[in-house]
């Protein structure tokens, strides 16, 4: 596992179950593909879900591949093949794909989950490239084993059903309730957050998800103050949302200073 468990994970119980009713096939690899906009959780959703898996099957490898660029893709490949000791993988860098998928597509492999985290660019996948063996397409250089499972995170609709087929999972902006939680859990001190209104007024006016406010939140109270409390948070946000929007506003010269 290339990541710890996200102490600030609030429940999102009903996406997680949807991806393992998905993967949970005995007879074949299945794909699901976890789908939402920028900031909603799917990252932690997946992280989520990996060490729950970890939890019921110890002896589950767990494989994480950021799909931000080809070049990084690669280099987690290659990790990956290092992992599993494939023979000759420096001097056969080119095909790291393709020696990955045939050493997961053994069932002597064990039980895996391989997770491509921001899937966004379909392009990536559906483009030819050359292979020791020809031109391929990444997609078709997925390891398949009846004892393994694929997980994409995609804010591209197109890209999750080109790669999932129908196995897609939504993943919709928190919930009032939910939201809150999230920013307790980024309380160093839980008991600040007494005023229920402060809290509803900042989730409802930041332009910025949930997700986004607990981490800047969690930060602040790391570097600056640790009993920053949700009101004077809610100040700040709102003095840097003005200060950011004045600085726009006076480079496209929409106002004078």
């Amino acid at each position: 596992m290339p990541f710890q468990r996200d102490p600030q994970f609030v429940s999102r119980t009903s996406e997680i179950a949807q991806a393992d009713v998905m993967l949970s096939s005995e007879t074949r690899c299945e794909r699901v593909a976890i789908i939402g906009f920028g900031g909603v959780g799917k990252t932690q959703i997946a992280l989520e879900f990996a060490h729950q898996l970890r939890e019921r099957q110890p002896d589950c490898s767990v494989f994480w591949i950021p799909v931000t660029s080809i070049e990084r893709m690669l280099e987690a490949y290659l990790e990956i093949g290092q992992q599993l000791q494939i023979p000759n993988l420096e001097q056969e860098k080119a095909d790291v794909q393709k020696l990955v998928r045939r050493r997961l597509s053994q069932e002597s492999s064990g039980r895996w989950l391989l997770v491509f985290n921001n899937a966004d660019d379909i392009d990536i996948w559906t483009d030819k490239v050359d292979m020791t063996a020809g031109l391929g397409r990444r997609i078709d250089y997925m390891p398949k084993s009846k004892h393994g499972s694929i997980l994409f995170t995609t804010r591209s609709r197109k890209a999750a059903t080109k790669l999932a087929g129908k196995n897609v999972v939504l993943v919709g902006e928190m919930d009032e309730t939910t939201a809150k939680d999230l920013l307790k859990k980024s309380l160093i001190d839980q008991d600040l957050l007494t005023d229920d209104g402060a809290a509803t007024d900042l989730l409802q006016n930041s332009p910025i998800s949930p997700l986004q406010l607990s981490k800047q939140l969690h930060t602040l109270m790391r570097t600056k103050s640790p009993y920053l409390s949700i009101q004077r948070f809610s100040t700040m946000q709102s003095r840097i949302l003005s200060s950011s929007l004045a600085r726009n506003l006076r480079m496209t010269g929409d106002i004078t200073t």
